[in-house]
């Protein structure tokens, strides 16, 4: 139950880093630093939501994660529309 408990205030803790990326990625949503500590924060939570039985807090952030990989690659612009949207997943 211990265990349990500290991974979800881990998840907790994953899913304000992923805010703040996303917060920062509204100023600058091409800076690679950014999109790189939000993928990193997306497959970070991911994991934790998985270990804890969050399936669908690991999908949201399965999706967050490919979204920043398409605007890597170009694919798609990151308008705010999206990071509002990637926003209130998290929250």
């Amino acid at each position: 139950m211990v265990m349990l408990e500290l991974l979800r205030m881990q998840a907790r803790m994953q899913a304000e880093q992923l805010t703040n990326c996303v917060r920062a990625l509204a100023r600058d949503p091409l800076a690679p630093e950014q999109l790189n500590a939000c993928a990193a924060a997306a497959r970070s939570f991911e994991g934790t939501a998985q270990t804890v039985g969050l399936e669908a807090g690991a999908e949201l952030a399965r999706a967050m994660e490919e979204c920043v990989a398409a605007v890597r690659r170009g694919e798609i612009e990151l308008q705010q529309d999206l990071i509002r949207l990637m926003l209130q997943a998290v929250e």
